[in-house]
Parts: C-alpha cells; sequence; structure tokens
C-alpha cells in the first residue's frame, strides 16, 4: 500500500535550503531558525534524515521495536528484588532508581544491605540506571556505586543516566538546587569516575496538565541551557547532544500527545544545529514516553488498561525509542506483569510496528504538529531574545510547580533501622560531607561513598547535603 512519504511544515528561511536531499531541511546555522505559516516555503523529508520529524530512524520499530521499559514502587525490599530479577531475566535492561515508597512517599530503602539487597543476582554491569529525583540523585549515585564495588564491579563499567525536571531547569524560585547546579555537578563528579554515567533525561514531571505548546517550550528551553553547560565546561556539542533525551509523560490527549512528539524531534534539531555539530546524529532526539492512566486509584482495572494501552497508542504513533506504562497506583508486581503484556501485546499481536510514521500525510495531525512547533517556538525564541518567560506561561509553571511540590512532597523516613556501626565514624564522614557540599569539593561524590559504606542511612546523608542549601 502507498504512503504518503512527505512532510509539509514551513520555515520562513526556506531560501537556504540545501540542494541535497540529505540536508539538514532549511536550517539557519548562525541563529534559531523561525517557523513561519509561507506555503511557499515548505520542505521535504523522511524519517531517518534531520530534522526527524517522521522518527530518527529509517526503519522505526519495523526492524526493531521500542524498547520495554518498567518501573515499579513498591513498599518491600524482596518485593524490589523480585521486580528487577524477573524484568531482567525477560530481557530488560534498563531500569529506573526510585525508591520513594507508595504510602507516604517515604524512603524505604534505607542502607547499604538494603540496596545490596535489591540488587540481589542482578550485575549491575549488566543494565543501565536512570537516577531520578534531581535533589537525591548524588545519594542514588553513591549508594549504588558502593553496590557495584560489593558486588566487586569495576565502577567504571556502570551505565546510567539522570533525570531532570524541565521546569527546575528554569529556576524559576531562584533556589539552589535548580538542574543547572545539579548537572554542573554531575558532569563533574562522574567525568572520570563513571565515564558511562553521563546521560541526561529531561522530563516533563512538573509540567504535566499544562498546556502541550508550554510543556515543549520549557523542555526544550531547558535542554538548551544544558547544552550550553556542557558545552562551556568544555564538552563536544556531539558528545553532550547524544547523551541528552526527553522524557515525556502521555496520556489521553491523544493526537495531541503524537503531535507533541513530533513536533519535540523537529524543535531540537533546529536548536542542535546551532551549535555547528560535526555529525548529524546529534541533531537527533530520543524519547521515553511513560502511558498513564488519569483516573484515580479507585478506577476500575479495566478502565486503566484502555487508557494505558492508548497512551502507549499514543507514544508508539508519536515514534518514541522506549516506553513504560502504568495501570495501578500503587504498583504490584502483579500490574508489573499486566502493563509489559499491555506492551508486548502492541509489539506482536497488532501490526504498528510495521510502518513508519503511519500519521504521516493526515491532515489534522500535520496541522496539529505545525501549531504546537509553532508556538513552543515563539515562547522558546521569546526566553532566548530576553531571557524572561512570556507572563501567561510564567503564571501558568508556577502554578504546576506549586501543584508538583505539594504533591511530591518526600519526607526523611522515621523508620528505626537497626543498624550495628561505629556512631562517631558516621557524624565525622556525614560532618566531612556537608563541609565539602559547602566548599564545593570535587570530592564530594567520593566522601558520599565514603558515608555509604561507614553504614550512614540514606535519609541521613540527604539531610547531611540538603543542610547546605537551608
Amino acid at each position: 500500500m502507498s504512503r504518503k512519504d512527505l512532510q509539509h511544515i514551513s520555515l520562513n528561511s526556506a531560501k537556504n535550503q540545501a540542494q541535497n536531499s540529505s540536508d539538514e531541511a532549511n536550517f539557519q546555522t548562525e541563529h534559531h531558525a523561525l517557523i513561519s505559516g509561507d506555503s511557499d516555503s515548505d520542505f521535504e523529508f523522511g524519517a531517518g534524515i534531520p530534522p526527524f520529524l517522521r522518527g530518527i530512524f529509517s526503519t522505526m520499530y519495523i526492524r526493531s521495536p521500542w524498547d520495554i521499559q518498567q518501573t515499579a514502587h513498591l513498599n518491600v525490599v524482596e518485593d524490589y528484588n523480585a521486580f528487577y530479577k524477573r524484568n531482567f531475566e525477560a530481557g530488560q535492561r534498563h531500569f529506573v532508581l526510585d525508591f520513594n515508597c507508595n504510602s507516604d512517599e517515604t524512603i524505604c530503602v534505607e542502607t547499604l544491605d538494603q540496596f545490596i539487597s535489591v540488587f540481589k543476582d542482578i550485575p549491575l554491569d549488566a543494565i543501565t540506571i536512570s537516577i531520578k529525583n534531581n535533589a537525591k540523585g548524588l545519594v542514588y549515585l553513591a549508594f549504588y556505586m558502593a553496590t557495584a564495588e560489593a558486588q566487586n564491579l569495576n565502577i567504571k563499567d556502570l551505565k546510567g543516566s539522570f533525570v531532570v525536571d524541565a521546569l527546575e531547569g528554569l529556576n524559576l524560585f531562584n533556589t539552589p538546587n535548580s538542574s543547572k547546579n545539579f548537572i554542573a555537578e554531575i558532569l563533574d563528579v562522574t567525568k572520570s569516575q563513571t565515564p558511562l554515567f553521563n546521560g541526561i533525561s529531561i522530563c516533563n514531571d512538573t509540567l504535566r496538565h499544562a498546556s502541550p505548546e508550554t510543556e515543549l517550550a520549557v523542555m526544550l528551553i531547558s535542554a538548551n541551557n544544558l547544552l550550553k553547560n556542557g558545552v562551556d565546561s568544555g564538552l563536544k556539542i556531539d558528545h553532550i547532544a547524544s547523551r541528552l533525551s526527553f522524557n515525556f509523560g502521555v496520556g489521553m490527549n491523544h493526537f495531541s500527545d503524537i503531535s507533541k512528539l513530533r513536533a519535540a524531534r523537529l524543535l531540537w534539531a533546529k536548536v542542535v544545529k546551532t551549535y555547528h555539530p560535526n555529525n548529524g546524529n546529534a541533531l537527533a532526539l530520543h524519547i521515553h514516553c511513560k502511558a498513564e492512566p488519569v483516573s484515580d486509584s479507585k478506577s476500575i482495572v479495566e478502565n486503566a488498561v484502555t487508557q494505558a494501552t492508548i497512551g502507549a497508542l499514543a507514544s508508539v504513533f508519536g515514534g518514541t525509542q522506549s516506553l513504560e506504562t502504568q495501570t495501578v497506583v500503587p504498583s504490584t508486581l502483579e500490574s508489573d506483569r499486566l502493563d509489559k503484556n499491555i506492551q508486548l501485546f502492541l509489539q506482536k499481536e497488532t501490526q504498528i510496528t510495521k510502518t513508519v510514521d503511519p500519521w504521516a500525510g493526515s491532515f489534522y495531525i500535520e496541522k496539529r504538529t505545525q501549531e504546537l512547533a509553532e508556538k513552543a517556538w515563539s515562547i522558546f525564541e521569546t526566553y532566548q531574545n530576553s531571557n524572561i518567560l512570556p507572563d501567561t506561561v510564567t503564571s501558568e509553571l508556577i502554578k504546576k510547580a506549586t501543584e508538583h511540590s505539594a504533591f511530591k512532597k518526600t519526607t526523611p523516613s522515621t523508620k528505626s533501622t537497626s543498624i550495628h556501626r561505629d556512631e562517631n565514624s558516621v557524624a565525622d564522614t556525614l560532618l566531612k560531607l556537608t563541609e565539602a557540599f559547602k566548599k564545593n569539593d570535587e570530592n564530594r561524590l567520593t566522601l558520599a561513598i565514603k558515608a555509604v559504606k561507614s553504614k550512614a542511612t540514606f535519609s541521613e546523608i540527604c539531610k547531611a547535603i540538603n543542610y547546605v542549601s537551608e
């Protein structure tokens, strides 16, 4: 069956369009090009060719489907181990490290022994971990590295990435724990000790339910800030751009979500192009999606499954590289099996992997993609020119950030943990860690690992670090 292979999105820089069909489709190289509605400046391209509107690979899922990446929020260490082990044996190699409990949002994995138990029989050098929660990112990394050493592994062989909230990159509240400071710190402390632990994923956790153009614009602004930080720190643009990805939540706004992912690739390629990368692959945006039900926890399972499936379809039709589905909150081992089966059903029992960008040529999808790209780019350009967001956007973001902070507040664990340890040694390592953060000492990761090995708990280390910013 024949299918339209061209897109129709216009840029006012069409006069600079290269004659070669593999050229970067009309980009200006000295400044960000503006999107226009001039029908005479349409350009044509396919999947696998910058700016990757139709997908970052020419064959997309025809040769290989998206990666299934499941995350669980459980309450018992043994359940976490069962979750990791079952998914590892099933072939999953990418996991998210986030041990917030379901009941009260406290950390339920507190000690090094518990971390070791969580990853029992899971070789850490065979998996890739994404660490969420910026304020505790380095603490997670310290426990993870200490666990790897307990497995007699070389920490240089560990692979991973960090999930950074897009809104924190704008630092609207002028807080010291902004994404900019966090990423600068991570780039500094990992470049020599864990060279394979350098991926960064921009997520939209605090942007849920914001307008899609605002969500997309803020993610682009935050990502562009990270590109600048990386280049300023001495990294090559090809190096850092290829390690940045976007992490989207996808729900029931089906056609807008499809269009949002397509527009994200287009605009990301335009942003990266201004840094003059040597390799065109640096313009390709890797996307991870989480398909979530919009129903509350009281919703019947059948509805939740339907909603998660619709979200998964939007993610796939939009061209995601990896996907997580969640039907039940809080998670259970049984719900994890159900969530994974949704994706396996889509991959194995349907024909949606047999075509590239199946909505290409749809008048509504193409129009919606262009609308989102134009609106998001307008916000992005406003910020780039003035370093200030439009007032309406700022008000919307502050409201979302406030709602998210109230909902996601994490409190230190108050559970009593019986540990045989040298209390003086623990106090000494925590004090040195606090001082290292005050002085921005390059050895702060090493000191955090020492604190872990001295049997300091997760909450104690977080408190020692947060003390600096109080």
